[in-house]
């Protein structure tokens, strides 16, 4: 196994601490566009964390597997803010665009959840049947994997690509383009790179590797800005 419980927990320290300092000695009236993607993504590896822990406690596997699904269906409303930052004036019919876009990925992630069984508000239909999808399982849970931590979800609809695409779409359309392109070829390399393990895992991965590209970018950000603008 190359990751463990400390490395997800050197995550959540690290993140949060760095978004921790940023909001209380940056003078950035938008540095929350940056804080609160550090604290978000601080998040799932402290539930990471726990997975590990509860690794054979069925009822904490089940708590700490909805909250992971839960973030995963959000992800795209905080990685757009972290790119809005770089591109905070973009308007759409004199809107701002990042508005917009905000609005559109809340209300996503609020239906993506229904897909999972935990918040199946819509009550009907069938539960995807997929032996080679994690994503597909008969309960909400977690296991070890070859390489990490592995997600375990009762999904209706499986896994939607829609998630990546909302990722790095946005942000092509604004000055924050170099950076969503860096973010797609970062998703692109994962796949190819643990391409030998189940979704489960490959997801929890991602949530672990994505600090790779997202402190850089939040600490050069004014170079970054001078940059893109």
């Amino acid at each position: 196994m190359c990751f463990s419980k400390e490395w997800s927990f050197f995550n959540f320290a690290i993140l949060s601490l760095y978004g921790g300092y940023l909001q209380a000695f940056s003078n950035d009236v938008d540095i929350w566009r940056l804080v609160l993607p550090l604290f978000y993504l601080s998040a799932k590896d402290l539930f990471q964390v726990f997975l590990y822990i509860f690794d054979n406690n069925e009822y904490y596997q089940y708590i700490f597997s909805v909250l992971s699904y839960t973030h995963i269906c959000f992800q795209p409303l905080f990685v757009n803010m972290l790119l809005s930052y770089f591109s905070k004036d973009a308007l759409i019919y004199n809107i701002s665009y990042w508005t917009v876009v905000f609005v559109v990925l809340f209300i996503f992630g609020l239906y993506e959840l229904t897909n999972l069984d935990a918040f199946d508000i819509q009550n009907y239909g069938k539960y995807c049947k997929d032996k080679w999808s994690d994503f597909c399982s008969d309960k909400n849970s977690s296991y070890i994997g070859k390489y990490h931590v592995a997600y375990k979800f009762r999904t209706k609809f499986n896994y939607s690509n829609l998630l990546i695409i909302f990722m790095i779409i946005p942000g092509l359309l604004t000055n924050s383009w170099p950076l969503s392109i860096v973010w797609g070829v970062f998703i692109l390399l994962l796949y190819i790179i643990f391409n030998n393990v189940r979704d489960g895992e490959r997801g929890a991965i991602w949530c672990l590797l994505s600090i790779i590209p997202t402190l850089p970018v939040v600490y050069y950000r004014k170079q970054l800005l001078k940059f893109l603008n």
